[in-house]
């Protein structure tokens, strides 16, 4: 609920930017490519990861997907390593080893 009444004035100010969609061959095939690749294969693996190493590893190893985009860019995209990057890495390192420490006997 919070959501939709933070994002309700964002609509006015994009309405004059929403074009119609044409549906075509590519725009079809794309759209099969992101519902299967980045939907499917990601809860396949995650919930494989959940079976073999448990829910609070794969919790605190899908922290590391932002860390692994930035590298991904900074190498391939040859992006600039700015210092709100390296801000942005520390503070998700930070957060998994408070996450991953938590006291004994605690659930996740």
């Amino acid at each position: 609920v919070m959501g939709y009444t933070f994002l309700i004035p964002t609509i006015f100010w994009e309405l004059p930017q929403i074009r119609t969609v044409i549906l075509n061959n590519e725009s079809i095939i794309a759209v099969l490519f992101l519902g299967f690749f980045p939907s499917y294969l990601a809860y396949l693996i995650w919930n494989i990861s959940i079976r073999k190493i448990g829910l609070k590893i794969t919790s605190n190893l899908v922290l590391f997907s932002p860390i692994v985009s930035i590298a991904v860019g900074i190498i391939w995209l040859n992006e600039a390593f700015t210092g709100n990057l390296i801000i942005s890495t520390i503070t998700i390192i930070i957060g998994a080893f408070l996450t991953s420490h938590s006291q004994l006997g605690e659930e996740f």
